[in-house]
């Protein structure tokens, strides 16, 4: 299954009126951001700070939900929910694998990138 959903993509590519300049920013730009975003989470997963924590699980879950990268979203969503109150147990096991699936949907918007 891919990281990245076509239509999801096509659609985004779509509402920013077939400009592949604009599309080709937007990657860009997620591309920059996502990997501060996962290094903001480890890094308050260090310090106990939840807060923060949260919020990166957020943005991120919200991110990948644009760019239809569904699986990442999901589970920054579960982590975003489950991090409301405390720090989850799992917190670090968890974030390696929204690494992991970080990595295959960067992979798989650089090929999309016009």
């Amino acid at each position: 299954m891919p990281a990245v959903d076509p239509p999801a993509l096509r659609k985004l590519m779509a509402d920013l009126g077939d400009d592949p300049a604009v599309m080709k920013e937007l990657i860009d730009t997620f591309l920059g951001e996502a990997p501060r975003t996962v290094g903001d989470m480890r890094e308050a997963l260090t310090t106990g700070d939840r807060r923060t924590f949260n919020r990166c699980a957020h943005s991120m879950k919200s991110t990948a939900a644009t760019f239809g990268a569904n699986d990442l979203s999901r589970m920054c969503r579960d982590l975003e929910r489950d991090s409301e109150k405390a720090m989850p147990s799992d917190a670090a096991a968890r974030v390696s694998l929204i690494e992991s699936e970080w990595e295959r949907t960067r992979a798989e918007l650089e090929a999309w990138k016009p």
